[in-house]
């Protein structure tokens, strides 16, 4: 007959190997369902697609002529897939949109001309333009291009004649002075009053002082003058200023 110390001894042993064995089979089966989780088959990948637009290269102003109140944009459009080009003009970072959508039609290269100026006015504008495509977020701003734009020369305040021995001698406003512009002054005349058919004789062009010395006055005639100014831009006065005087007697 076994003693009770071995019976118990005996017992224990066998809780052990069960707890061995339950161990065994937890540890298989969670090794198993880990590796099976690390497996994870081609098929399952998701692919996300990405729907962010790819921008447009932006366009380059290269210059802005100013001629009669227009300004003539020649513009590099940069970016050969774009279909249309937008133009803005303002002051310098509160640009307004002053076209939409011209047609680039496959151009490298696109003239534009703003139109729209008020004549007589002196304006500090910047232009910028766009490109852009159907479908497309469109590119960033271009560069701004400067232009000071002034449909005319401002009118002169007056326009003098003064009869001066033999001579007749002409005095009129200094308008590049007055609004620090490039100016130049033209003077002509012709026989008779104003509305004569008397052929206009050129005195003299691109004066840049505001006087003039007639010195082919012959006494006893009468004289039609006719004053007019040109900018740097080739801006012609919308005008012509007219003075009609006579040579005093010899």
């Amino acid at each position: 007959m076994e003693s009770k110390s071995g019976l118990a001894l005996q017992n224990y042993f066998m809780q052990m190997q069960k707890l061995l064995q339950f161990l065994f089979i937890t540890s298989t089966i969670v090794c198993g369902f880990l590796v099976s989780c690390a497996q994870v088959p081609a098929a399952s990948h998701v692919t996300i697609k990405d729907n962010t637009q790819e921008k447009l290269t932006p366009p380059h102003l290269l210059k802005g002529d100013q001629l009669n109140g227009n300004v003539r944009l020649v513009i590099q459009i940069n970016d050969q897939t774009a279909t249309h080009l937008s133009i803005y003009r303002g002051k310098p970072g509160k640009l307004v949109l002053l076209t939409e959508r011209t047609e680039i039609n496959n151009k490298k290269v696109v003239v534009y001309t703003d139109s729209t100026i008020d004549p007589g006015k002196i304006m500090n504008y910047v232009y910028a333009a766009r490109n852009e495509k159907k479908g497309s977020m469109g590119s960033d701003f271009s560069n701004e291009l400067p232009a000071v734009v002034n449909a005319h020369p401002d009118n002169v305040d007056y326009f003098l004649a003064f009869p001066s021995g033999d001579k007749i001698v002409l005095y009129w406003d200094d308008v590049a002075k007055r609004n620090s512009r490039y100016i130049r002054y033209s003077l002509a005349r012709h026989y008779g009053p104003e509305n004569s058919r008397s052929p206009l004789i050129l005195l003299a062009e691109n004066l840049a002082e505001c006087s003039f010395t007639d010195e082919k006055a012959q006494a006893g005639n009468l004289y039609t003058y006719v004053l007019s100014l040109t900018d740097k831009e080739g801006n012609n006065s919308e005008k012509t200023y007219t003075i009609t005087t006579s040579q005093g007697a010899r």
